[in-house]
């Protein structure tokens, strides 16, 4: 239990969250259905299970196979409505995880729209219909009705150990993990061996047609603020505003350089003061040098003293290792079998 004393208020959220759940199962509430292949990447928990990793996993398998629009809330962000997400765009206005993405994926389209059913109608009407849509962090927003839903859950961190809100972190029970069609767990230490993969299947307890798999994450190349290759550097003031820092840190170690860690929360939306804060870190140095992920970097200040210090970025991807092939060939046979129906 995260929360034990907020025990007495558990039930109170876990009925509200059946009752919803059951009234779309039996069609009170209405799942709305569209004419384009929609994949569904979420969680049963609140917190980062990896989700724009893997979102930017299939849009590095299939963005030039398939014509790929994403559609994210685009949380944090201080607008409403639909807006299109440019690389020039500024988080504040569609989201950090967006940006990022629309940064690193030139050539796909995203898109923020708190109203899932909204974007994807506006979508559709532009004339210009995509092949497939992903939709980021979707799987309690049940009035779209996913063709395909892939479910993340960390590997230290598993659903089946979780409690429903505000006890635990689950948005819902562990039955909605029944909704998905692929379960991933995320953030594994390295690939796991035939006897924890047994493990745990047996504590997920998949059914016979849901795709079980494993992913970790990778760590790419360090380049500077234009995207070219940079070295690595023996000493370095490491900022992060991510949900978990931790193995980012471990990875910088490993390879010999020294950190000098100034954490924030997820999504922070840096102020003077962390400004100050940052370059008051780097005056320790006898060579500053930052070093922040890309979803920190969209949000970096427009400072000058900060911006005069060397700063690198550093990309998270994941690996599915030896489940790639079986999901990568899951989506292109949900994405193909679809459209050649449509087209019949």
């Amino acid at each position: 239990m995260r929360r034990p004393w907020l025990l007495p208020f558990a039930p109170l959220y876990w009925i509200g969250v059946s009752i919803r759940n059951s009234l779309f199962d039996i069609g009170v509430l209405k799942q709305h259905t569209f004419d384009v292949p929609i994949l569904c990447i979420g969680n049963l928990s609140a917190g980062g299970t990896g989700k724009t990793p893997h979102t930017e996993w299939v849009l590095n398998q299939f963005q030039d196979k398939f014509k790929i629009v994403v559609l994210s809330r685009g949380y944090g962000r201080k607008t409403k409505g639909f807006l299109e997400v440019k690389p020039n765009s500024k988080a504040q206005e569609v989201g950090d995880e967006p940006l990022q993405i629309a940064q690193r994926f030139p050539k796909v389209k995203v898109v923020v729209c708190e109203d899932r059913v909204f974007g994807i109608e506006t979508i559709l009407s532009s004339g210009k219909k995509p092949s497939l849509i992903v939709l980021d962090d979707a799987y309690q927003h049940r009035y779209v009705a996913s063709g395909l839903t892939w479910l993340l859950t960390p590997y230290f961190d598993l659903y089946t150990d979780d409690f429903i809100l505000p006890l635990g972190n689950l948005r819902e029970d562990i039955r909605g993990a029944d909704r998905a069609d692929i379960i991933t767990v995320t953030k594994c230490p390295g690939e796991p061996t035939p006897e924890e993969r047994e493990r745990i299947r047996n504590e997920l307890n998949p059914t016979e047609i849901q795709t079980l798999s494993f992913s970790r994450m990778k760590y790419e190349e360090l380049v500077d603020v234009h995207n070219k290759p940079a070295e690595r550097p023996a000493h370095a003031v490491v900022v992060t505003g991510i949900a978990e820092p931790a193995p980012l840190l471990q990875h910088l170690r490993d390879l010999g350089t020294e950190c000098i860690h100034i954490q924030f929360k997820d999504h922070r939306e840096f102020t003077f003061a962390d400004v100050q804060r940052i370059t008051s870190a780097c005056e320790k140095l006898t060579e500053p040098v930052i070093i922040t992920t890309r979803k920190d970097f969209v949000r970096w200040p427009e400072n000058e003293e900060l911006q005069a210090i060397p700063t690198l970025v550093q990309d998270i991807a994941i690996a599915l290792d030896g489940d790639a092939g079986i999901v990568a060939r899951t989506i292109e046979r949900f994405v193909t079998d679809f459209n050649s129906d449509t087209a019949s």
